[in-house]
């Protein structure tokens, strides 16, 4: 895999340490180990950031229009009172 780009990241004794010790022990080079934590915590932040977007469009929508879809809100209903239904048979 040919790279465009290195990236210095300075960080503690201690932690380097522990990135070197974990990558011998699973037998994989330390750079190779890095770069996967990066893209596994970039993923994470790129979640959150949607996971943010979502909350904050839900509270500029809540009590309008758009904070109901009526249709799917009497289906889920009708749902929730017929599986009632059922269960008291």
């Amino acid at each position: 895999m040919k790279f465009a780009r290195n990236l210095h990241v300075p960080m503690t004794a201690e932690l380097h340490g522990e990135l070197r010790r974990l990558s011998a022990q699973i037998g994989r080079p330390t750079t190779s180990v890095a770069r996967e934590a990066i893209e596994v915590y970039l993923r994470h932040l790129q979640k959150q950031a949607i996971d943010l977007a979502i909350q904050e469009y839900a509270k500029e929508v809540a009590g309008t229009y758009d904070d109901l879809d009526v249709e799917l809100e009497a289906a889920g209903v009708d749902f929730l009172l017929r599986d009632q239904a059922d269960a008291s048979r």
